[in-house]
């Protein structure tokens, strides 16, 4: 990794990194029969980032743009008949894409702060990896003090495509979360008493997604 000062508190940063991942038990299952399955190999990754991130009296930002070749990535499969139990086969998969942060410092008490995600997640042959989605995008407003804090936030993530051919996914949703709380000092100690609501109005939507499941 090397980075470069362009201010004080502002830098631009470039990082390669390797690595890889043996199969876990679980991933070793034979879909033939019982025993190890013989055929599945270690994943090995190539990772490439190039980013800017810094701060200021009342911003904070980090902007990074990313590449990921994985080589012989596991992607999980269920057979027929056997529904519920994953099996694992290699293939090779890209990520490309970036990732942005702020965090902003309204006044002292309030801030807003944004995540997004933009992840072009596919094989190496062509069509989108299953069970990831494209855009990922948090939003929040938050109040903030020594006695007492509020939140609300929102959460919105693209569909997510649930088999390797793309010919089934789950629809994109939005959520709306809130959350408060309040700090009082006992005994030379901090007491919080906080409670949160997730997903406030109760929209419908799938929170899982079982790749190349076998849906029976």
């Amino acid at each position: 990794g090397v980075g470069y000062a362009l201010a004080p508190r502002h830098r631009l940063y470039a990082n390669i990194g390797t690595g890889f991942e043996t199969p876990t038990t679980a991933e070793l299952a034979n879909p033939q029969g019982g025993g190890f399955n013989p055929g599945l190999k270690a994943m090995r990754a190539r990772n490439i980032e190039l980013g800017v991130k810094g701060e200021t009296a009342r911003l904070r930002y980090d902007a990074v743009l990313f590449d990921v070749r994985v080589a012989d990535d596991f992607v999980s499969f269920e057979r027929p008949g056997e529904p519920g139990r994953s099996f694992y086969r290699n293939i090779d998969t890209r990520r490309q894409g970036v990732e942005l942060g702020l965090d902003w410092r309204l006044r002292p008490e309030w801030s807003v702060g944004v995540g997004y995600t933009y992840n072009r997640a596919r094989f190496d042959g062509g069509g989108n990896l299953p069970g990831i989605p494209r855009q990922h995008l948090f939003l929040e407003l938050a109040y903030d003090t020594s006695r007492h804090y509020a939140a609300v936030d929102l959460l919105a993530v693209a569909r997510i495509h649930a088999d390797d051919a793309n010919s089934a996914a789950a629809p994109g949703h939005a959520l709306i979360n809130a959350r408060a709380g309040l700090r009082r000092p006992l005994d030379g100690l901090q007491a919080e008493v906080f409670a949160g609501v997730r997903n406030l109005f109760d929209r419908d939507y799938i929170s899982n997604v079982r790749p190349n499941a076998a849906f029976e």
